[in-house]
């Protein structure tokens, strides 16, 4: 099951695909449905590994999980600017 997101708390995030993957009917269905976002074909050991489909946001990484907090402080003053 997906998480949901840590900054807009939307669910159904795409998972990130790195590397060079093979095209296929799947690949291309999981794309226009927004399962999988392409996330290039440089991979480290610190990749995000979701991509929020509402907010963009990403996370998953060893690093983001130190940023967690910041982004959430974030979006919680863009959210009381716009309400």
């Amino acid at each position: 099951m997906a998480p949901r997101c840590p900054v807009c708390g939307k669910g159904k995030p795409a998972r990130i695909m790195y590397g060079y993957p093979m095209h296929s009917i799947e690949l291309e269905r999981d794309l226009s449905e927004r399962r999988i976002s392409l996330g290039g074909c440089c991979v480290t050991e610190d990749d995000d590994k979701w991509e929020c489909n509402a907010c963009g946001y990403t996370w998953g990484s060893k690093s983001a999980r130190a940023y967690l907090e910041q982004a959430r402080a974030a979006y919680a003053t863009r959210q009381a600017r716009t309400s």
